[in-house]
């Protein structure tokens, strides 16, 4: 491949006829992908992601037939990394395990791609394909039902993402925090093992797809901003909340809170709401967490956090356990404090 090729896929400015007589190989196409992703990351406009993006995967196969393959490979993971950067648009590379791994059970090729180890928190992705659609083997019922670090099983909280390709592929990101973990244990290379099932009316169906592989989180720790509050608010119920720290780095920026004297005949809804000099206003809600120690994260917005010039409040809403929370129940419970430096 030429250098101008190069450049012009640096700037997502395509001239179709210097692709006309373009040799790809494997290394090519790696460097092609990330020139896109990390090109089209820095704008925040997803409908403009998928115009490049179509027009791009189009026009390469009207014009290069060898190249076809490697086109719809190429657009398929841009669409998905692109996806992800509507609340990330940041060059992840440093952080992240590259895993690559595929196992073929039950009619399905299950790969998981990469591992973010994020303090207490994993993320990783993995791609789903089948020769029948999707939706016929019961898609939505592929669970991960165990991880497991350095031979310990991990309860974990955390929700995913899905992207369909086709009818029979799909792209998955899941994000979920690990409970039972000492926080240092995730600083350095550590085994882990992701068990995926098949589940048909509540039974396991087929085989289970386990994937073991080294993972480290070391240099994202090394990255993490952490700011020690030790603030308490007492409620009118007397249940006592703890403000214990605020962490941020590329991945997002969390609370961590602990609630003594917890009621469990009902629900605590916490939010903290932010706001600068300028008048940028910020909402952190509670994310993958356990009653009594509730982590609170803001998603992200195409704006950082000015934290020394921030100043945040925080509201409760109490209700009977099992009932929803809505914006009226939510009561101001603190004044306004400060966690800079």
């Amino acid at each position: 491949m030429s250098k101008n090729i190069y450049e012009l896929l640096n700037d997502v400015d395509i001239d179709l006829e210097e692709l006309d007589n373009a040799k790809f190989s494997d290394i090519d196409k790696t460097i092609v992908k990330k020139r896109i992703i990390k090109k089209l990351s820095k704008n925040n406009n997803y409908k403009k992601y998928s115009l490049i993006a179509s027009i791009l995967i189009i026009s390469i196969c009207l014009i290069n037939k060898d190249f076809v393959s490697y086109a719809k490979e190429i657009i398929e993971d841009v669409g998905y990394k692109l996806s992800k950067a509507l609340y990330l648009p940041y060059d992840l590379d440093d952080y992240t395990d590259v895993i690559n791994q595929s196992i073929t059970k039950n009619g399905i090729e299950l790969t998981l791609n990469d591992v973010v180890l994020n303090n207490d928190e994993i993320n990783f992705t993995y791609t789903t394909k089948s020769h029948k659609k999707l939706d016929e083997i019961g898609y939505d019922d592929l669970l991960v039902t165990e991880i497991s670090i350095n031979d310990k099983d991990i309860s974990v909280l955390g929700g995913s993402g899905i992207d369909y390709i086709d009818d029979y592929t799909a792209k998955t990101i899941m994000t979920g925090t690990l409970f039972g973990i000492d926080k240092n244990e995730l600083k350095g290379n550590v085994d882990i093992k992701i068990k995926f099932e098949l589940w048909n009316e509540g039974k396991v169906k087929g085989r289970p797809w386990v994937f073991e592989f080294k993972a480290n989180g070391k240099q994202l720790a090394l990255d993490t901003e952490e700011v020690n509050i030790n603030k308490t608010i007492e409620l009118e119920s007397g249940a006592k909340i703890k403000l214990e720290k605020f962490t941020k780095n590329k991945i997002g920026e969390k609370f961590y809170l602990s609630i003594e004297n917890y009621n469990y005949e009902k629900y605590y809804d916490i939010k903290i709401k932010g706001v600068d000099k300028k008048g940028l206003e910020v909402v952190f809600n509670m994310t993958n967490c356990i009653s009594e120690e509730p982590i609170l994260e803001r998603h992200y917005t195409g704006i950082d956090l000015d934290l020394e010039n921030m100043k945040f409040t925080v509201y409760v809403a109490e209700v009977q356990s099992g009932y929803m929370t809505f914006d009226s129940d939510f009561k101001k419970v603190s004044d306004e404090f400060t966690i800079g430096k």
